[in-house]
């Protein structure tokens, strides 16, 4: 199996999540050297902040497309 190296992470931390504790999720993107977003929300953002998320997922592609 081939698996790609050059893989940017890409992390959204909702900072207002109460099912994953923010601190959490910010220690865990700091430990895989992602690139982390925050982003004022409870753990469904995707549903609060729609616009938010889509931008996110734009960067997150648009990274892994120009490396």
């Amino acid at each position: 199996m081939i698996f790609e190296q050059n893989i940017t992470e890409v992390i959204a931390a909702m900072v207002e999540d109460r099912a994953i504790n923010p601190e959490l999720e910010r220690f865990m993107a700091k430990r895989i050297n992602a690139q982390t977003t925050e982003i004022k929300s409870s753990h469904v953002a995707f549903i609060s902040h729609p616009k938010e998320v889509v931008k996110l997922i734009e960067q997150a592609a648009t990274v892994q497309s120009n490396p």
